[in-house]
């Protein structure tokens, strides 16, 4: 990419184009830190997001204020999770969080 925005049809296009034809799906998480998110996923399936709201989603007590549980649209089997308020829960749990500078480009 040359910086210039994306539209979803031109990412989409890319991407296929990238995966190429013998494409295999691996399980994957990542950190959005504008989100304070970590998502998972572990199939691709066509799926919707169920929220789950409430302290009481943890054990532990840790304030998570909403957990998005991925469900395939067909068989209704969990396909990943979406965890809120991540730098809170590793507050909680006693972790150091360190903010890390983003570089100018």
């Amino acid at each position: 990419m040359d910086g210039k925005k994306e539209t979803l049809e031109e990412f989409i296009a890319r991407t296929m184009k990238e995966r190429g034809p013998n494409w295999e799906f691996k399980p994957f998480g990542h950190y959005n830190p504008d989100g304070d998110s970590m998502h998972v996923y572990w199939s691709d399936e066509p799926e919707y997001v169920e929220e789950l709201k409430g302290r009481e989603l943890s054990p532990q007590g840790w304030p998570w204020s909403v957990m998005g549980l991925h469900k395939s649209m067909e068989t209704k089997i969990p396909t990943g999770v979406t965890l809120y308020s991540i730098k809170q829960i590793l507050k909680e749990a006693g972790f150091e969080i360190v903010p890390i500078k983003k570089e100018e480009k």
